[in-house]
């Protein structure tokens, strides 16, 4: 998880997880990027940034978790 981030940050770690091999998912999590990130269509690459993340934290039940470590 990074906690800001650009395309070109984003487009690093995509191309480490290629060059790797050794995962099936890559995921790229990101509360604040600099930039609108995009990743290639592909049901094996996952982008959560800004309010997409907001969202998916609300979802999973986390607004207490997150309120506490802001603490």
């Amino acid at each position: 998880m990074k906690s800001s981030a650009s395309q070109a940050t984003l487009d690093d770690y995509l191309e480490r997880f290629h060059r790797d091999g050794s995962a099936q998912r890559f995921y790229f999590i990101c509360h604040s990027p600099k930039e609108n990130l995009s990743l290639p269509p592909s049901s094996q690459l996952h982008l959560w940034a800004g309010i997409e993340l907001a969202h998916s934290a609300l979802a999973a039940g986390l607004l207490d978790w997150l309120i506490e470590r802001t603490r």
